[in-house]
């Protein structure tokens, strides 16, 4: 077995197969961990593991990891525990029969939450597409993942949630700039 050390400087080096080794290695055990743990269902699960394995991976290749006071499973584990918690927080909050652009965010204070709809909506207009139509079509049209894979032409499921979620995150941060600290939004 690899130390973590290796494997941390293996990943950094792009090697291909020992990421594709820990990403079977540690899915199945990480999504019944995460249903378990946040009593959630297996797509959910499974797609909190991939965003969790992509911080992972950018981590490590960014330089960003460099010391571990845990094992590099423990780590990771910790990075899914944060995304669970983000995921609560958001659907606490957020419920997919509510899903519309009108109410896809919320302020703070007391200013009407219709004031920052032409903000996102410009916002939405300068990630221009596939982002644009992406995001549309899961919040706005409220179609599957499964659906908007085969009409944008994803290779699977998984590739467009990655892409939905780094989407909104770029969302997230246009957004950020214009409205402050104030804007809260959420994503399902």
């Amino acid at each position: 077995m690899l130390k973590d050390k290796e494997l941390i400087l293996m990943i950094r080096n792009q090697d291909n197969d020992i990421i594709k080794k820990l990403y079977k290695q540690w899915r199945p055990e990480f999504v019944q961990w995460i249903i378990r743990k946040a009593d959630i269902d297996a797509e959910t699960a499974i797609e909190i593991f991939q965003q969790s394995f992509i911080i992972l991976y950018e981590n490590i290749v960014s330089n960003k990891l460099t010391e571990l006071s845990s094992s590099l499973r423990t780590y990771f584990f910790s990075i899914g525990m944060n995304k669970i918690r983000e995921y609560k927080r958001y659907n606490l909050r957020f419920t997919r029969d509510d899903c519309s652009f009108e109410n896809s965010y919320s302020m703070k204070d007391e200013e009407p939450q219709t004031n920052y709809l032409p903000t996102i909506m410009e916002k939405l207009d300068l990630l221009g597409s596939p982002c644009r139509e992406l995001l549309l079509a899961f919040y706005y049209q409220q179609k599957k993942i499964d659906e908007i894979c085969r009409e944008m032409g994803y290779n699977n499921a998984d590739t467009t949630k990655t892409a939905k979620y780094k989407c909104l995150e770029r969302l997230r941060k246009l957004c950020f700039k214009e409205i402050g600290k104030n804007f809260d939004f959420k994503s399902n």
